[in-house]
């Protein structure tokens, strides 16, 4: 840990690191000092997280998975890697644990793509279980950006362009 010293995030990825070690052993306790170990890095906006997050996502321990999807909600370098989101939605769709299903659809819906999250959630919003209700929130939530955002694309074309698309000039 020498070299860690004076570095606080670089403290708290090697008691993750170490953490995920002893975790692997199966151990309840080493699990639970894991979790709270990657919930400490939430307070860290660092690229050098996501290094941790790739690991801690195939992690057998949903508290540890739980942790670390509550570090990436806050931490766009965790959650902007391609390969993380197709995590994030297999963890959505697939994921044994309920809460580790409802954390994975807020961090996806924060960084993912709106038109693939919209298409997710829609599905999603029409299944029975824990996150429907999530779903169906996004669902609306995003229409309605969509829509904002295309009603702002308008103006400015009408502004820029001297264009009316109501027909007057």
């Amino acid at each position: 840990m020498a070299e860690s010293q004076g570095d606080p995030v670089a403290s708290a990825i090697e008691r993750a690191k170490e953490g995920a070690a002893a975790a692997a052993a199966g151990d309840a306790i080493s699990e639970k000092r894991y979790a709270d170990a990657l919930a400490a890095l939430a307070d860290y906006q660092d690229p050098r997280v996501a290094d941790v997050a790739v690991s801690a996502m195939q992690s057998p321990s949903y508290a540890a998975r739980a942790s670390l999807l509550r570090v990436m909600r806050y931490n766009p370098e965790a959650s902007a890697d391609p390969d993380s989101l197709a995590d994030l939605r297999g963890l959505v769709t697939n994921d044994p644990n309920p809460q580790v299903r409802r954390e994975a659809l807020e961090v996806l819906v924060r960084y993912g793509d709106s038109a693939e999250v919209l298409s997710l959630v829609q599905g999603l919003g029409r299944r029975e279980g824990p996150v429907r209700d999530i779903a169906v929130r996004e669902w609306v939530r995003i229409e309605t950006e969509m829509a904002a955002a295309a009603e702002a694309a308008t103006e400015d074309a009408e502004r820029h362009y001297g264009i009316s698309t109501y027909g007057e000039q």
